[in-house]
């Protein structure tokens, strides 16, 4: 039991971190985060693409995906230091528990947004306009999005109980 309260306080932290880099890696190289992500944008090269509008707007759109994962990532390591850090924490248990179990709230909660993104990504593979290794690449992420939210979500509970 001493190792799963250790490994298991020390999640938030890893995907705190995994949120922060895969946001920031959305601003440096949108294409690439956003195929990391499970979703393939069409090729520059596809002649059927209506405009430049429609690249500006993939790589807005890639950048709020960002943006949201970086938001999200601070917001795990700021309660996670608060709750391992502060003077407050240390010395008080029960600012202790309390700080722990809003970590854990949070995480709770949070897992909206993975079993969010496997519904959608699911929605894009099953589209009958997304071909080849898009469609397959969609289904699988929607797959591993599914079983992160559930390894969030299991982690929020153990913070919270």
């Amino acid at each position: 039991m001493t190792t799963l309260n250790t490994v298991v306080p020390a999640l938030p932290v890893l995907l705190g971190l995994t949120g922060i880099s895969v946001g920031i890696y959305s601003f440096v190289s949108p294409t690439s985060a956003i195929r990391m992500f499970g979703l393939r944008a069409p090729s520059s090269t596809d002649k059927s693409l209506p405009s430049p509008h429609t690249e500006v707007f993939q790589r807005a759109v890639i950048y709020t995906y960002g943006i949201r994962n970086v938001g999200g990532g601070l917001a795990n390591l700021g309660i996670f230091a608060f709750w391992k850090l502060s003077p407050l924490c240390q010395t008080n248990p029960a600012a202790s528990d309390a700080v722990r179990q809003c970590l854990g709230i949070c995480l709770i909660l949070g897992t909206t947004v993975g079993l969010g993104d496997a519904w959608i990504l699911r929605k894009f593979a099953k589209d009958e306009g997304v071909q080849g290794e898009a469609k397959t690449e969609a289904a699988k992420a929607s797959v591993n999005h599914a079983i992160t939210a559930a390894v969030i979500l299991a982690t929020g509970v153990f913070l919270v109980l």
